[in-house]
């Protein structure tokens, strides 16, 4: 598959297969990190769905380098509202699917969770990793060091815990395909040029109302009154005095 530079160059010049192409190689990479932040499957389409139209209204503006980044920043934001607008055990995944080991991993809401699933199992630098949770590099280094002590607290070893957490969410069944992502797309693109449409043309109606009013109420373009000829003024009488004097 080509690096996201040449997908995103080909996007920018109307290539809409090369966007396609990025859904398909990043949306398991997606789905995969919600769930582990404790996204349910009612929730885990709609932040599937958002996050890619957000990178596809954008994508013409990232880099290749920045591309996957910014595409988890966008998910990590979209799955903290999904948590803090529902309860948390209404939006906690299935644990007879992911097993009763993870619950020793808790902690959905916090920094410690994201920093250790960003670092440790998808790969994203310290850097990266701070980015997409908005904090600095230093704060980033002690939330996943916090993590990593509260497993070690529950016994267990950090290379168990990497293998244990990919291999098991890996193994999930899909929620939703690349082409159901690609049709919301274009489903949200056609609503959005609807609207434009509409806005174009209410516009252009008041346009023509305000014309209309201007016109209306304009005293330089009113049409005067249809009046007899104006009387020629009085010419002074001269009197016989004046005619005497």
């Amino acid at each position: 598959m080509p690096d996201d530079h040449q997908l995103l160059e080909r996007f920018r010049f109307g290539d809409e297969t090369a966007f396609q192409e990025l859904i398909e190689k990043y949306y398991r990479q997606v789905q995969t990190f919600s769930r582990q932040m404790g996204l349910a499957s009612s929730a885990l389409v709609h932040v599937m769905n958002e996050a890619f139209l957000e990178a596809y209204r954008n994508g013409s503006s990232w880099t290749g380098k920045t591309f996957r980044t910014r595409l988890f920043q966008k998910v990590h934001t979209l799955v903290i509202d999904q948590l803090s607008t529902h309860e948390k055990t209404e939006q906690q995944y299935d644990q007879k699917e992911i097993g009763a080991w993870f619950q020793t991993a808790q902690g959905t809401f916090t920094s410690e969770k994201a920093s250790f699933l960003l670092h440790d199992l998808h790969d994203f630098s310290i850097e990266q990793t701070g980015e997409i949770l908005h904090i600095d590099n230093e704060e980033t280094k002690q939330a996943r060091e916090k993590f990593l002590a509260q497993l070690s607290k529950h016994g267990r070893k950090t290379e168990e815990a990497q293998a244990r957490w990919k291999e098991t969410f890996a193994a999930l069944p899909d929620e939703v395909t690349p082409q159901e992502i690609w049709s919301y797309i274009q489903k949200a693109r056609k609503q959005r040029r609807i609207k434009i449409a509409q806005f174009i043309a209410v516009g252009g109606t008041l346009s023509i109302l305000s014309l209309g009013i201007f016109l209306l109420i304009s005293p330089s373009v009113l049409i005067p009154d249809e009046k007899g000829p104006e009387p020629a003024p009085m010419e002074m009488e001269e009197t016989e005095e004046g005619i005497n004097s």
